[in-house]
């Protein structure tokens, strides 16, 4: 895969003369600095030869609900510390159909219709919010992914509603860290019927124990680091059969935590 990762510098001599800033047939692009409105003329190529995107630390301007449409090979995108000015809401809302992999992080003006049009996006199996502001996940949000991964880090998280994941049937790694959320329901959990790994990183969380967990018969690993205060095990197995490891990092008192036959607790 040829890549080309344009710079302010390229960027304001190449749009300054209205010429390409990077070969044609460009496959991965990396856009850094940069202020302005995004072409095919602006960067080099075709928006349908361009499979993999990063936009980091730019304002990018004129955004629209047909601007994401163009890129209809786009697999996998990044958008970090980043300012896309909108006049239209929803510009995820039908875009990408092809894209596999998204990480949104510390995207300017986000809001509920964005989520939700990415959260519809069929092809999308790897999602990634960071340093987003996200105080509720609501119900609805995700309904067309085939989504096998889900991190939602430092996104200011208070409460996640009951039926959020009831699209996530498929999902096999998730991972809540730095959010606000001292307990998770058993109902949140409960769609996520093929999950391996349950990730919970800082949350504020004091206790935890497998009696909170529904039945995930395909979870093999739970990972802890939180300054818990309680953590219980007994009768792991009945509510994750396959549950062969315990990472308990933080917690002090991990020498007198028990678990069923063959789970292993690591710290």
């Amino acid at each position: 895969m040829k890549m080309f990762s344009i710079l302010l510098p390229l960027l304001i001599v190449g749009l300054t003369h209205a010429s390409p800033v990077s070969p044609k047939g460009l496959a991965a692009i990396k856009i850094e600095g940069y202020n302005g409105s995004l072409t095919e003329e602006s960067l080099g190529t075709k928006f349908d030869n361009v499979g993999a995107l990063e936009i980091y630390s730019s304002k990018i301007t004129g955004v629209t609900k047909d601007f994401l449409r163009q890129f209809n090979n786009l697999e996998n995108l990044t958008i970090s510390h980043t300012h896309l000015d909108k006049p239209e809401a929803d510009i995820f809302t039908n875009c990408c159909p092809n894209l596999k992999q998204l990480e949104v992080n510390t995207l300017e003006d986000f809001n509920d219709k964005d989520l939700k049009g990415i959260g519809a996006l069929p092809a999308l199996e790897r999602l990634e919010f960071l340093h987003q502001d996200i105080p509720i996940l609501k119900s609805g949000v995700f309904t067309g992914t085939n989504l096998k991964s889900l991190s939602l880090v430092d996104c200011n998280i208070e409460k996640i509603e009951d039926d959020a994941f009831n699209n996530l049937g498929k999902l096999e790694f998730i991972r809540i860290s730095h959010n606000k959320l001292p307990t998770i329901k058993k109902e949140v959990l409960a769609p996520l019927k093929n999950l391996g790994t349950i990730e919970l990183d800082s949350n504020g969380m004091e206790k935890f124990s497998t009696h909170d967990l529904p039945k995930l018969p395909n979870l093999t690993d739970i990972v802890i680091k939180d300054n818990l205060k309680e953590a219980y095990f007994d009768g792991a197995t009945n509510v994750a059969p396959n549950l062969s490891d315990i990472f308990l990092i933080g917690y002090k008192d991990v020498q007198n935590v028990k678990a069923d036959g063959p789970i292993r607790i690591h710290n």
